[in-house]
């Protein structure tokens, strides 16, 4: 006798692996119990999608700002000359011009990781009304992706504007 149907017992139905699985099979699914598992296929690429972008914004913004710096040092080419020639290192002045940014850097990123966690929290809060599969604090990748651009954007431009103030 040829089995017909066959019933299965999962943790989660919706688990994107079994369905292709069974999609790669050819099994036909009650598609009642599967729903969501392909609308969370779905929503991971769109997601994705839009990590991919919101990285090219950032590299983005870190290049407009290494061209304002670049301006900056040119507008100010005479100051930072007559502060080399009375015997300012290029090293003391690169720290404390790509200095008076950091401050700058701090803040933005720490109003950035403010507003991801309060977005975190209302989603996990409103939309899926505190259930455990999400946490409701971001996660601690996010906070070390946040740190590690604000020290390369930081060392970055320290040596960017070294190189420049060397070569006045």
């Amino acid at each position: 006798v040829k089995a017909s149907r066959l019933f299965l017992r999962t943790k989660d139905a919706n688990d994107p692996n079994l369905l292709k699985f069974l999609d790669g099979n050819n099994y036909k699914v009650n598609k009642d119990k599967t729903k969501f598992g392909r609308v969370k296929q779905v929503l991971q690429g769109i997601f994705t999608g839009l990590g991919a972008f919101g990285l090219m914004v950032v590299l983005l913004a870190l290049m407009l700002f290494s061209f304002y710096l670049q301006l900056m040092i040119a507008r100010s080419k005479d100051n930072l000359e007559l502060l080399m020639t009375l015997g300012y290192s290029p090293g003391w002045l690169s720290g404390k011009v790509s200095g008076q940014f950091v401050p700058a850097y701090v803040t933005i990123v720490l109003v950035a990781l403010l507003c991801t966690q309060l977005l975190q929290w209302s989603f996990h809060h409103y939309v899926l009304a505190d259930k455990p599969e999400l946490s409701p604090f971001i996660d601690w990748t996010v906070i070390a992706v946040a740190v590690f651009l604000t020290i390369l954007s930081v060392i970055t431009n320290n040596r960017m504007i070294k190189r420049l103030l060397l070569k006045l």
